[in-house]
């Protein structure tokens, strides 16, 4: 049948040879880490002001637009009902 052996976890010499080598290779190019790096900058925060304005103006404008739809659409049922539709342009939908 199926037998599957667990390795234990207690360290081998062979085992810490193989990690001590490991280390060396992926430790090396770490420049995270780097005492002589060159400090980072602060951040700068971007004018608000200027990029608020304009999106205000873009989301009045589609407020706007969204509720002469709205107000377009009938409500009462026998307004619903005889509201005619351009068929070819639903077909194409």
């Amino acid at each position: 049948g199926f037998e599957m052996k667990l390795s234990s976890n207690l360290p081998s010499a062979a085992n810490q040879a193989s990690r001590k080598k490991l280390e060396s290779v992926f430790s090396a190019g770490d420049d995270d880490d780097a005492a002589g790096a060159a400090p980072k900058r602060k951040l700068v925060k971007l004018d608000e002001e200027d990029v608020s304005k304009a999106e205000s103006e873009e989301a009045e404008d589609k407020k706007r637009i969204i509720k002469s739809l709205i107000e377009r659409i009938p409500t009462a049922k026998d307004e619903l009902f005889a509201y005619s539709l351009d068929w070819s342009i639903v077909d194409q939908g």
